[in-house]
């Protein structure tokens, strides 16, 4: 191996501190303390990792996983074929808890993920190769569910919001350049319900209509004053 075994805490924190904005500093307390949590809690109801889990089988496929002393969580880890650490993360019962970690071949972090039970919950961070984050997304129970966010230069590119897997309010796209506001788009329960506007580069609205559950209903070109 040619990486620190348990170096998740180590190579998140510095890469963190040297790279991150105080936007992300919030995410990665509350996220690090997750982890903290379920790495060290040990109660008397666990059960040992199931044999899927201990053949690196399901969704552990490819993962090595090592005892930590005192708990009954795993440190997992998957390497590339060059020897260098790909993936890092927790494992209890056979199933991926705490924040797993996601590397690119040059070393930087690409994904950053949060488990419960073996399902994504919470905050998820996808980096750039600036090492910036360039995509935040909200779960719940394995699904999109919250405010889902893009970046670009640490400005927003794309405002979401997910309910169930599936678009619910407002959705807001910015000009990559420029980063005003472009357009806007009302949904409800994954179908556009709601206004329609699009906007030009000094902030007017130059295209309006209105859909009720998908169906476009009213509006058009809006004349400039």
């Amino acid at each position: 191996m040619l990486f620190k075994k348990y170096n998740l805490h180590a190579i998140y924190m510095k890469s963190f501190f040297q790279n991150y904005s105080s936007l992300s500093l919030v995410i990665f307390i509350a996220t690090f303390s997750l982890v903290l949590a379920t790495s060290c809690k040990q109660s008397h109801t666990d059960e040992p990792a199931t044999a899927e889990a201990q053949s690196g089988t399901g969704d552990l496929a490819g993962l090595t996983l090592e005892d930590i002393p005192g708990s009954s969580t795993q440190y997992a880890t998957k390497v590339n074929a060059a020897g260098l650490l790909e993936t890092e993360g927790f494992v209890k019962n056979g199933q991926r808890v705490g924040q797993w970690i996601q590397y690119t071949p040059e070393g930087d972090i690409s994904q950053i993920d949060n488990y419960v039970d073996g399902m994504l919950e919470g905050t998820s961070l996808r980096m750039s190769f600036r090492n910036q984050v360039d995509m935040k997304s909200s779960y719940k129970r394995n699904m999109l569910n919250g405010p889902w966010y893009t970046y670009k230069y640490g400005k927003i590119t794309e405002q979401r919001n997910y309910k169930n897997n599936k678009l619910d309010g407002l959705v807001r796209t910015f000009n990559d350049r420029t980063f005003k506001i472009q357009q806007e788009v009302q949904y409800k329960d994954g179908v556009q319900h709601g206004y329609f506007k699009y906007y030009d580069e000094e902030g007017n609205v130059t295209l309006e209509y209105m859909y009720e559950n998908g169906e476009k209903v009213s509006g058009g070109i809006v004349e400039q004053k």
